[in-house]
């Protein structure tokens, strides 16, 4: 059988060498410095010749590929005294929101968590505290709430992460109400699915109306950020229900969905998906880490069973 998660001539191999905490400190100063220095004049960074799909390869702005990511990477870094930077990345994030507005990733502009506005406006806010970007990302999840490709990339599950990134930090009722709207259209596009026989999402993205397994889930903690049920002791047992199905047959379920599927199980639309966004939302609260390290471990088995006819994960 194909290994779907490790192909040895893509890794380095094991060494001998024990772990040096000096050491793993001056690999990640030497990084962040490669980093500063690849910035091209204009201020982003090259795109990488994998994340160019065809077309002449232009510097990304977003979140989950581009400078706003980027920027908060080293930021954070910076801010835990990892490491000393040469500039400083807040300086930079606004001008990165005003690069997205003239040149989308995507084309125009989206309120995407990870490839549109909202993230880039996290980023800002993450790093200035600036109000003008706080606003802006308010209308930005508003907007989004009714996403129909209705998973974490585009719509809802995704957006509203960056609302419970506010609600956190400022405590604002604004932000918990529109953090709950988020959780109220998640719950109302949860539906029972007989073929699967559990409660799934459906997507609507990309001229195809989909199931993805996992994707979506950004509510599914049985606790709020403030420790209060987000979905109700029915949500809790619907959420039971879907885990079960999703982490012990994932391959069969997705077969039952789509017989002749044309994307990978690839980690973004995997049941890890759901267990990430699960750890997101829940942290606030007591999580139980043995507990989503053994689902994670689960799911890796379960990729590897679908490994044979599935092909890799490059």
């Amino acid at each position: 059988m194909a290994s779907l998660l490790f192909e040895a001539d893509r890794h380095e191999p094991l060494g001998d060498t024990a772990w040096d905490a000096a050491r793993a400190r001056e690999a990640v100063v030497a990084i962040a410095r490669d980093i500063e220095q690849g910035r091209l004049a204009e201020g982003h960074w090259p795109a990488h010749p994998l994340d160019v799909d065809g077309g002449v390869p232009r510097p990304e702005k977003s979140l989950y590929v581009g400078s706003a990511g980027v920027l908060w990477a080293l930021w954070t870094l910076q801010r835990e005294g990892a490491v000393q930077l040469a500039g400083d990345p807040a300086e930079s994030i606004a001008r990165v929101h005003a690069a997205y507005l003239a040149e989308p990733d995507t084309g125009s502009v989206v309120p995407s968590y990870l490839l549109g506005e909202a993230g880039v406006l996290l980023a800002w806010w993450r790093m200035t505290g600036s109000s003008v970007a706080a606003d802006r990302l308010f209308a930005s999840i508003e907007s989004n709430i009714g996403n129909p490709t209705n998973e974490s990339l585009w719509a809802a599950p995704g957006t509203m992460i960056a609302a419970w990134h506010l609600w956190l930090a400022s405590g604002e009722e604004r932000w918990r109400t529109l953090f709950l709207a988020n959780v109220e259209q998640v719950w109302r596009t949860w539906h029972f699915d007989a073929k699967a026989g559990c409660h799934l999402w459906t997507q609507d993205m990309y001229g195809k109306v989909v199931q993805y397994l996992g994707a979506g889930r950004d509510c599914s903690g049985e606790e709020g950020v403030d420790g209060r049920p987000c979905l109700g002791g029915e949500g809790e047992v619907r959420l039971a229900e879907t885990r079960t199905a999703v982490l012990r047959a994932e391959p069969e379920l997705r077969m039952a969905l789509d017989p002749e599927p044309d994307d990978r199980p690839e980690i973004h639309h995997a049941a890890s998906a759901e267990w990430r966004e699960h750890f997101v939302v829940e942290r606030g609260a007591d999580t139980d880490i043995g507990t989503l390290d053994r689902h994670m471990i689960d799911h890796g088995y379960i990729m590897d069973r679908g490994s044979s006819d599935r092909g890799r994960i490059a």
